[in-house]
């Protein structure tokens, strides 16, 4: 994962935080959602660069996990060791 996807998220919540937009119980987004925002943004792409991450379904933990049964974990546990 590209080191600057983290970077960006942890700055929008900081800036969701400061701003006073990052608190549920006032009916405001929780952090999690600006998060999800922030990942969204970088696998949608703007412009010419295109996406910073691929779609979720190309990370390697979810691909292990995806479409197998309960035993997924341990399998892909066995899978990396």
């Amino acid at each position: 994962m590209d080191p600057r996807a983290k970077a960006l998220a942890l700055v929008v919540k900081r800036w969701a935080k400061d701003r006073g937009v990052c608190f549920s119980a006032k009916g405001h987004l929780p952090p999690y959602a600006w998060t999800l925002m922030t990942t969204y943004f970088l696998q949608v792409g703007v412009g010419e660069e295109g996406p910073l991450l691929p779609p979720v379904a190309e990370f390697n933990a979810f691909s292990a996990l995806a479409g197998k049964g309960p035993g997924a974990v341990m399998e892909a546990g066995k899978a990396e060791v």
